[in-house]
């Protein structure tokens, strides 16, 4: 994660906004696995939404390489 940060710092064009937007989307789905795991006793969608955001997840972490190709 430090290096991502310090090479978003830099002034290269990559990563750029979209990589950086693309992170923080798949932090926000890793905090919504991570709840919903914590919420199986009460909520029965748990497992499903935890599913689906592991795919958001991963999904984002894609999106983040491709933003960079992009440019490259």
């Amino acid at each position: 994660m430090a290096e991502f940060l310090d090479e978003l710092a830099a002034g290269d064009p990559t990563p750029g906004g979209g990589a950086a937007a693309a992170v923080a989307a798949g932090l926000a789905a890793g905090l919504v696995a991570m709840v919903a795991r914590y919420s199986v006793r009460s909520l029965s969608e748990a497992p499903e939404i935890a599913a689906r955001a592991d795919r958001l997840r991963h999904d984002a972490l894609a999106l983040a390489s491709r933003d960079a190709q992009g440019y490259n």
